[in-house]
């Protein structure tokens, strides 16, 4: 019995034990995925929990979150490449998030280089956001502009703050959150990792 329960994931089980399968009893389907959706959730927050964790015990817990924060407000609208498999994603999310600040957060950068860099982020975000994956298509083509246009804009407003940031260490922080973004949506990345960009063109 306890070899069962063992190749049972965690979070499945704690998502089992969070919904109570007798309110879905006439309907097995929206059982699986409200609790899949928990699922999710719980991975999710545990990597977090994880990246966070880490970057209090190596001391850049406010770099991780300086990097964290300029990766989501690109990512907002642009979307990009996920990892297929969750052990790789938390990896990744080490190393970019943990790894990348401890080596940068004595870094600094002059608005010259942030004004270069943002302009190179800023070309890509237009030429290939918002960039979709197979388990998420990005449907409609004016859903893809507006997507592309608030992007683009979040990503200006986003250089606008840096210009201004006094301290140019989180200049540098800021401009290596928003780069790892654009190449999670560059179609180089796609085609290195043999992933299938626009996949929205199977369903239009």
């Amino acid at each position: 019995m306890s070899s069962l329960v063992n190749k049972v994931p965690l979070t499945e089980r704690i998502a089992e034990k969070l919904i109570s399968k007798e309110r879905f009893q006439e309907d097995e389907e929206s059982y699986e995925k409200v609790k899949y959706g928990m699922e999710v959730i719980l991975i999710n927050t545990m990597k977090i929990g994880l990246v966070y964790l880490v970057s209090l015990l190596m001391g850049v817990f406010f770099e991780t979150l300086i990097v964290h924060f300029s990766f989501l407000i690109v990512r907002r609208y642009s979307f990009g490449l996920h990892a297929l498999k969750s052990l790789n994603c938390t990896l990744i999310s080490l190393l970019v998030f943990v790894a990348g600040p401890f080596f940068l957060r004595d870094v600094s950068s002059s608005n010259l280089f942030v004004l270069i860099i943002f302009a190179i982020i800023v070309l890509n975000i237009f030429l290939y956001a918002p960039a979709d994956t197979e388990s998420l298509p990005l449907l409609g083509a004016e859903n893809r502009k507006m997507l592309r246009n608030k992007a683009v804009l979040c990503t200006l407003l986003l250089m606008g703050v840096t210009l201004f940031i006094p301290f140019s260490e989180i200049k540098t922080l800021i401009l290596f959150g928003a780069f790892y973004q654009m190449v999670c949506i560059h179609p180089l990345t796609y085609k290195l990792l043999k992933r299938r960009r626009n996949s929205y063109e199977i369903y239009e």
